[in-house]
């Protein structure tokens, strides 16, 4: 595998987290606590985590533009797929193998999924910054949680307004047209291969800009940020879920701060996994609870676990059922 520059920012950030997260861990406790999981609550987590993902693919169905061919079913099979590869995968793979996929499939503009795809990243967003906001409320914590949150706050619903400002006031056609008059400056034989570049640079900007679309109907909207919230409340429960699997003395809030924290750090560039800003987030959430350091991993080292190994299981079996070719896929 060739090192970029990009691979060995995210191998360094990856371990100058383990750093932090193994620095004074008794890995006694950690195995400890472990053990001391109740496998019972297995048979209430599988079935939640698995439907939280079909959830998101009824939401992706109303988000995209030109659902009309996409079954709910269909969706939730690309949907999962796509999420393995964004697990073991670096730079989000599974998200452009979704674009490519269901445009190949349904024969919809791949750049039009693609913006689909960044739409429902905003509003991922967008749901988990609401989530620390009632948490703080709540808890009444102050300090980085606060200043953390309101720059998340910041940055998402400022792409949210962005949005809607390019879908508004669209002004593709008035740049495609002033870069068009500038190839007349070019010499004869370029002027051709220019203007065809400006004309594919155009249709790919409006492609991906129709993928937002579905924000401008009030319906749509609602529904999409519905489908949002439920998928973030199923998210929720599994470590809900997880702290009565280890008898820890946590609540519904503190599973918006484990939801909210571990959700904002995959968007740090680390290895595939998640490993090292993840963890990390899961023992801060958890020490605003008095849950050891030494706990608090093994809970999340569980919940990775588990969620990692649900969605290679129906991936996988989606791999095999439908006939996908990871080769295609990496090259894509």
């Amino acid at each position: 595998m060739k090192l970029t520059k990009k691979r060995v920012l995210a191998l360094a950030v990856t371990i100058l987290f383990l750093i932090l997260v193994f620095k004074n861990i008794d890995i006694k406790t950690m195995l400890n606590t472990i053990k001391s999981f109740n496998l019972n609550i297995l048979w209430l987590l599988v079935p939640v985590y698995t439907f939280s993902y079909f959830v998101r693919g009824a939401r992706w169905q109303q988000i995209l533009p030109n659902a009309s061919g996409c079954n709910k079913n269909e969706l939730w099979q690309i949907y999962t797929t796509g999420a393995a590869l964004n697990i073991f995968l670096p730079a989000r793979a599974g998200d452009f193998f979704r674009a490519y996929h269901l445009g190949e499939a349904k024969n919809i503009s791949k750049m039009e999924v693609l913006g689909s795809i960044v739409l429902e990243r905003i509003f991922d967003g967008i749901t988990v910054v609401s989530l620390l906001i009632i948490a703080i409320l709540f808890s009444q914590t102050k300090g980085w949680i606060v200043d953390l949150t309101i720059t998340g706050g910041l940055i998402f619903f400022t792409a949210l307004f962005v949005s809607l400002l390019i879908l508004k006031y669209n002004k593709t056609e008035a740049i495609k047209l002033f870069f068009k008059n500038k190839t007349k400056l070019l010499p004869q034989k370029f002027q051709k291969i220019a203007t065809s570049f400006i004309e594919r640079m155009s249709e790919l900007v409006n492609s991906f800009i129709t993928g937002f679309k579905n924000i401008l109907e009030p319906k749509k909207a609602i529904k999409i940020g519905l489908y949002s919230i439920a998928v973030w409340g199923l998210e929720c429960l599994m470590p809900l879920l997880l702290f009565v699997g280890f008898n820890l003395k946590a609540g519904l809030i503190a599973t918006f701060f484990v939801i909210g924290l571990t959700a904002l750090s995959t968007i740090i560039p680390s290895t595939s996994i998640y490993i090292g800003p993840y963890q990390y987030a899961y023992i801060m959430a958890l020490a605003m609870y008095s849950i050891n350091k030494s706990q608090a991993l093994a809970v999340a080292f569980t919940q990775q676990f588990i969620t990692i190994i649900i969605v290679s299981v129906i991936a996988t079996y989606f791999f095999l059922r439908n006939g996908f070719n990871v080769k295609e896929i990496v090259k894509k």
